[in-house]
Order: C-alpha cells, then sequence, then structure tokens
C-alpha cells in the first residue's frame, strides 16, 4: 500500500511541475536573480537583438550568448549562465586511450559561485564557442594557465580578486 501511496504522490507532483513551469528546477534558480518573468522578458529582448550573431546551433544542443546571459539548451534541459557571474573561460581537450584514441573537445566556463559549466562539442564548434565567448564577454579570464588554475582549486577567493579587476580594466 505505502508503495501506491508514493507512486500517486511523485505522480502528482510531476503533473504539477508540468503544468506550472515555475516548479522547474532551471526556472526556480533563476528567481534568485529577480522575477522569472521579468528575467524572461530581458532574455527575449537580447535574443532578438543578437539571434543571428551569438546563437551556435549543433547537432544535441544549441547556445546564445547573449548580453547578459548564457544559456545552453539540449533536448533535455536548459541551463542558464548570468554573464556577468562569468570568470574564466578556456578551451580543454582530453584523449581517452582505449579501444581507439579518442579527443574530447570543451570549453569550460567558470562562475564567481564556484561553479563550472562545460559545454562538449567537436572541434570546431568549441572554437566557434570560445571565439564567440572570448568576443562577447571581454572582462573574462581568458585561457588556460596552470597557475591560474592553481590559484583557482588553492586560493579561490584571489582569484576571483584577480578577475574582478581585470573587469574593471575592461
Amino acid at each position: 500500500m505505502p508503495i501506491l501511496i508514493i507512486t500517486i504522490i511523485s505522480f502528482l507532483r510531476g503533473l504539477r511541475s508540468v503544468i506550472d513551469t515555475y516548479n522547474y528546477f532551471e526556472i526556480r534558480k533563476l528567481s534568485k536573480f529577480g522575477i522569472p518573468d521579468n528575467i524572461f522578458s530581458e532574455i527575449e529582448c537580447q535574443l532578438e537583438d543578437s539571434i543571428n550573431s551569438n546563437y551556435i546551433l549543433r547537432e544535441n544542443n544549441s547556445i546564445y550568448l547573449l548580453k547578459d546571459w548564457i544559456i545552453v539548451e539540449s533536448m533535455y534541459n536548459i541551463r542558464f549562465l548570468r554573464a556577468s557571474d562569468l570568470l574564466w573561460v578556456y578551451k580543454n581537450r582530453i584523449t581517452i586511450k582505449g579501444w581507439g584514441s579518442e579527443t574530447e573537445s570543451y570549453v569550460i566556463m567558470y562562475r564567481s559561485n564556484s561553479k563550472s559549466l562545460k559545454i562538449e562539442g567537436n572541434e570546431k564548434d568549441i572554437d566557434t564557442i570560445l571565439n564567440k565567448s572570448y568576443l562577447q564577454y571581454t572582462w573574462a579570464v581568458k585561457g588556460y594557465d596552470s597557475r591560474l588554475e592553481s590559484m583557482w582549486k588553492k586560493n579561490r577567493m584571489k582569484f576571483i580578486e584577480f578577475a574582478e579587476n581585470n573587469k574593471l580594466l575592461k
């Protein structure tokens, strides 16, 4: 009997989240930046202004590099990053050894809240995302350097201060 009740409750919660879009996790996270409807209006205006220049359509997802927002949309999920929180952007390539060598490329965007956004893709897409990010978000620390990584891992506040000073210079 308890399993049936748990199943019904889970079903109703799922149904409610489909009906009430504010229950979606990513949309709830946006509320810390303001009223979601206002944020959506802001995003909509920025999308209309820059749809041709800062929109990257890829096989499995789309990426929007807007003035105030970075949006990564996939088949199952949508992620929002406030551009002003962006601190560090770089490209990483790893070679996976096993049955055959395979190389993966991705862009990593670190945020001031210590979280990162990893965007995977083929070499051409990653280079496009990286170049457009560098042009759009001039204040962000660009490129990988082991000293930057060490500062990020060992003294994050110093890195954030370094990045914030970089913003003031731009």
